[in-house]
């Protein structure tokens, strides 16, 4: 900082909200966001792990993450761990949908998605989304990024790169005043039998999109 230089009051103020509520970037933290859109899904996608296609009426009551990823970025791989630990920890209250968002043509297949989502061990309903739909509709920009919805579908904020379960989880206690368990649960999902990792590339933090 130059000598004699000082930040306005209020723009140190701002600082310190954004430090004591857990994000010190304004595009991650967890607060109202005027005109966001709501928790939807485009038809005409294919989904794994369900019997059929879900809706957000189908999530109603929960707290759902929209996990956005592909399976090139390592980190992407990283995140899932994070996030079983947070089904773990809250239950049938929470619901995770992973959107795969291929960044390269071969990554598109949906058999090849099929056998890496097994391999994997991703048991969570997964979305294909070959046309980055549902990434231009929620403004995201790189991987992996972590969508958060309260349980009636209102927008809370997203964060990007790995590392977050902390800061989600206050999120998921923030927006849901009192107990967990006073949220009606929703359907439950049908998990994809387990195998062992697939080995992938070292990437970035947040692979951006080009």
């Amino acid at each position: 900082m130059r000598p004699g230089f000082h930040l306005p009051v209020w723009f140190r103020l701002w600082l310190l909200v954004l430090y004591l509520g857990g994000s010190l970037i304004p595009g991650s933290t967890f607060g109202a966001t005027t005109g966001a859109p709501r928790l939807v899904f485009p038809e005409g996608l294919d989904w794994l792990n369900v019997e059929r296609p879900l809706s957000a009426q189908d999530l109603k009551g929960k707290i759902t993450i929209l996990d956005f990823w592909t399976y090139g970025c390592i980190n992407c791989i990283h995140v899932v761990e994070e996030l079983r630990q947070l089904e773990e920890r809250f239950g049938d209250k929470l619901a995770v949908i992973g959107i795969h968002s291929p960044k390269f043509d071969n990554e598109k297949n949906l058999e090849t998605l099929r056998n890496t989502v097994v391999r994997l061990d991703r048991r969570h309903p997964i979305v294909n989304d070959p046309d980055w739909l549902l990434m231009d509709l929620y403004r995201v920009r790189a991987w992996p990024t972590l969508a958060v919805f309260t349980p009636d579908g209102r927008w809370l904020g997203r964060v990007t790169g790995e590392g977050n379960a902390e800061r989600l989880e206050r999120a998921i206690h923030n927006s849901t005043p009192g107990s967990l368990a006073d949220l009606p649960a929703a359907p439950t999902f049908t998990p994809a039998p387990s195998a062992p990792e697939m080995y992938v590339d070292v990437e970035p933090a947040a692979r951006e999109r080009p």
